[in-house]
């Protein structure tokens, strides 16, 4: 699907705009080349080294179904919101209840998944929403089972988009990744990321 793949280029560069205005930082997001998966594929092909994530999940529909997922590792989380919260208002999140820093986290993903969903709209002309984002702490493996036994039961391969975050020259242990099925549950058509 060639409109889905001129998408990737303008909706990446969105992305990390959106990113370094919310860091106040220059943010770079790199996506790796699409892939068809197959539901039971997926778990091993998300190169995360952490057994449990810190997850914002967001579900999309329309022209295309599937999820959105902002995965960061527990260790890490923490760090990201500091450097939020030391941009913004100069001090730190360590006094902070874990339900603000959910909030906060949910809120960078609603951030992030907004722009990824306007920008494939607006380049396909493809009707798509989401819902707002909800920020689970869980196993990976717990979590993407939930979507992989959601999509074999549609008995459909899904576009697996997964991105790569990088802030300071070092690429972060965050990632940004798109599970997508074209309605009527066929995978999108295969492409590569600019």
């Amino acid at each position: 699907m060639k409109a889905l793949q001129d998408a990737w280029s303008p909706t990446v560069r969105k992305v990390s705009i959106a990113l370094s205005e919310l860091f106040g930082m220059e943010i770079y997001v790199k996506p790796d080349p699409l892939q068809t998966v197959k539901p039971e594929e997926m778990i091993e092909l998300l190169e995360i080294d952490s057994s449990t994530v810190i997850s914002a999940v967001s579900k999309i529909s329309g022209d295309f179904n599937g999820y959105l997922l902002l995965l960061i590792s527990p260790e890490y989380a923490n760090e990201l919101l500091d450097i939020i919260f030391q941009h913004y208002f100069e001090n730190d999140v360590i006094d902070l209840s874990s339900d603000i820093k959910a909030d906060i986290v949910k809120e960078v993903a609603n951030i992030v998944i907004g722009n990824l969903v306007s920008e494939i709209c607006n380049v396909t002309s493809k009707k798509v929403s989401y819902t707002i984002p909800e920020v689970v702490y869980d196993f990976l493996s717990a979590l993407i089972d939930v979507i992989c036994i959601d999509l074999a039961m549609k008995r459909c391969d899904a576009t697996m988009i997964k991105m790569r975050v990088t802030m300071r020259n070092e690429e972060l242990p965050v990632r940004l990744l798109i599970l997508m099925v074209e309605q009527g549950g066929q995978g999108v058509e295969a492409c590569s990321c600019v």
